[in-house]
């Protein structure tokens, strides 16, 4: 069967699976596997695979972000995107840390420290306390005045519940994107039951804090939210 197969070929677990044809997520039948026959899928369609790395029910999310810089002083962004459905509703990033209808979600700003030529930057989230037409969380690097993300040095995040600090939900290698000038990292996404799927992403995007059209546009190619 076709999840039985994406195992054999790609090494991906069939419950961490999450297949989209035409911006449709595939379902199983209740009893039985599918096929592509039993999906109406013809030869040479595309279909996307989506890995889901957990699926918990994660209350507290903290995004660290740090970076170095070489000559005068520079920033390497994270930014986290908010989205009822395919609607995008509102950011976090430098400059919109905080918002009186969401009290429980934050951005820090920079945290520089010029003499050693380091940035911090840590968003937080409690995902009980969101809204619930909010239904994605997309979170994104981008450079601030640098061509691409490879002109920092020692950079790096992390993505975690609060609760269980020492297991990252996220472990995307950000040398991959070394060559652009943003990458979208990962949605954390509403499962219902109170449950949250992390989904890694990794999409090489355009944009920057100056150019969010860029990257809602690399983001509704994900199909994520369909």
């Amino acid at each position: 069967m076709l999840r039985k197969e994406i195992r054999k070929k790609l090494d991906v677990d069939e419950s961490k699976q999450k297949l989209i044809y035409n911006g449709v997520e595939l379902q199983d039948q209740v009893t039985t596997p599918c096929t592509l026959q039993d999906y109406k899928i013809e030869p040479g369609s595309h279909i996307q695979l989506i890995v889901v790395l957990y699926a918990e029910s994660i209350k507290s999310l903290i995004f660290d972000l740090t970076w170095g810089y070489h000559g005068s002083i520079d920033y390497l962004n994270g930014s986290c995107l908010l989205y009822k459905g395919d609607e995008f509703v509102r950011k976090y990033d430098y400059m919109s840390i905080f918002y009186p209808r969401f009290p429980d979600m934050k951005h820090s700003g920079d945290k520089m420290d010029e003499p050693n030529k380091k940035g911090s930057q840590r968003i937080t989230a409690k995902l009980n306390a969101l809204p619930p037409e909010i239904t994605q969380l997309y979170f994104v690097l981008s450079t601030f005045t640098s061509p691409t993300i490879g002109h920092f040095k020692a950079s790096g995040f992390k993505l975690i519940d609060e609760t269980q600090p020492d297991k990252p939900l996220c472990t995307y290698q950000l040398e991959k994107a070394a060559e652009s000038q943003a990458v979208i990292l990962c949605c954390v996404s509403r499962a219902g039951q109170g449950m949250w799927e992390v989904i890694e992403i990794g999409k090489l995007s355009r944009g920057s804090v100056h150019d969010y059209d860029s990257i809602e546009y690399s983001i509704a190619q994900c199909s994520l939210f369909r």
